[in-house]
C-alpha cells in the first residue's frame, strides 16, 4: 500500500501497529535534537524499512506539553520538515520519505507520513523562512519588507508589524531569537503556498507569528506575515 501523499494537507493517518515492525533502526542525532529541544519532548529516530518496499526516516515525539497545545498537522509537518533537513545528504537521498508519530502527554497518538518530493520543496521555502527570522532577530525590518511579494496585498501589508516588534520589546524585553513550530499547506488563486509559523522569543514571552510563501514565486519573496496572539 503507497502510504505517501504529494501534499501536506492530504496527511496519511497510519495504524500504529504498522511503525512497530521492521528491522531495528540508525538513530539519528541532527534533527531530532533540535526538535526535542523546541517541543520540550522525548525524541527517537531512525532511518528503517517500510510498508511497501519503502525505506523512510521515522521519528516519535512524545511527552511535550508544547505539543499538546498545538494543532497537531501543523506540528507533524514541522518536525518531518526538521527531521529531513537533520539528514546527511546521502541519508535524503535514500528514504522514500518521513514518517512522523506524535503521542501526547494523555496517551492519544496520531501518524503522519510525508514522502520526500514533498519535503524538498518544503525545505527550499523553510530557508527563506529561517533566513527572514533571522533578519527580524537582527532588526533588519527594511530588507524584510524589501522581499514581500508587491503583487499581494493582504490586510496584513497595512500593518506596522516593525513597530508591534518594538511595542512587544517594550512589554517582554529584547527579541533574542526565533523558535520554528509549525508548517501547513495553503492553496489560493495563484496556487500552492507554504505557511510557517514560529515563536518570535522576546525576553520575558514567545510571540507567535507566521509567515507565508506562494510555491510559483521564485523571487525569495514573502506573500504575508503575521504576529498574532492565536497562532497555532
Amino acid at each position: 500500500m503507497k502510504v505517501y501523499k504529494k501534499n501536506l494537507l492530504g496527511l496519511t493517518i497510519i495504524p500504529l501497529i504498522l511503525l512497530l515492525s521492521g528491522c531495528p533502526k540508525k538513530l539519528e542525532d541532527n534533527g531530532d535534537k533540535y526538535i526535542a529541544s523546541i517541543y520540550q519532548a522525548l525524541v527517537t529516530g531512525g532511518i528503517g524499512p517500510y510498508g511497501d518496499g519503502l525505506t523512510v526516516y521515522e521519528i516519535s515525539v512524545q511527552d511535550s506539553p508544547i505539543i499538546d497545545s498545538l494543532t497537531p498537522k501543523l506540528t507533524a509537518s514541522n518536525i518531518a520538515n526538521l527531521a529531513f533537513e537533520g539528514l546527511s545528504d546521502q541519508d535524503r537521498n535514500q528514504v522514500d520519505g518521513v514518517v512522523v508519530n506524535l503521542k501526547t502527554t494523555k496517551g492519544q497518538t496520531a501518524t503522519y507520513s510525508y514522502n520526500s518530493e514533498i519535503l524538498q520543496e518544503v525545505s527550499q521555502k523553510a530557508a527563506l523562512f529561517k533566513k527572514y527570522s533571522e533578519m527580524l532577530i537582527k532588526q533588519d525590518f527594511d530588507g524584510v519588507l524589501a522581499m514581500k511579494d508587491p503583487d499581494r496585498n493582504y490586510p496584513a501589508y497595512r500593518e506596522n508589524w516593525p513597530e508591534k516588534i518594538k511595542e512587544l520589546e517594550s512589554i517582554y524585553g529584547k527579541l533574542e531569537g526565533y523558535m520554528p513550530f509549525g508548517i501547513r499547506e495553503f492553496k489560493n488563486s495563484s496556487g500552492q503556498e507554504f505557511q510557517f509559523f514560529g515563536y518570535l522569543q522576546f525576553e520575558r514571552r514567545h510571540f507567535p507569528y507566521k509567515m507565508d510563501f506562494e510555491v510559483p514565486n521564485d523571487q525569495d519573496q514573502w506573500s504575508n506575515f503575521l504576529i498574532r496572539e492565536n497562532l497555532r
